[in-house]
């Protein structure tokens, strides 16, 4: 049986601390960071812009989706109140669609008086 001297830690004992240390360094990073998304997501920033652009969803036949809907009815508030000029529509189409989703974006702000 070895003598253990007082106040000396252990090689097992500083790798336990050190794997707790690393855990809960990673738990406070993805947390603070998963909050800080959560916040700055809820924020809508009104400041003046070059362009306001709308990302694509799903449209069909030329009708937007509720989420690209979303989308658009947004970015037109945000061109009713002057934030940009220009809105840009984009996104692609499936295989068969007649319209992409950036046709169907800027026809549903068009008609809209954007």
């Amino acid at each position: 049986m070895t003598a253990r001297i007082p106040g000396r830690v252990s090689a097992a004992r500083w790798v336990r601390r050190a794997v707790v240390g690393a855990v809960l360094i990673t738990l406070l990073v993805v947390g603070g960071t998963a909050a800080r998304v959560w916040h700055v997501a809820r924020l809508d920033d009104r400041s003046p812009a070059d362009v306001i652009v709308v990302l694509g969803a799903a449209q069909y036949n030329g009708k937007p989706s509720e989420v690209f809907r979303a989308r658009l009815v947004h970015a037109k508030q945000l061109y009713d109140t002057g934030v940009a000029k220009y809105v840009v529509t984009s996104g692609g189409s499936a295989e068969g669609d007649s319209f992409t989703e950036a046709e169907a974006g800027a026809r549903w702000l068009v008609e809209r008086g954007v």
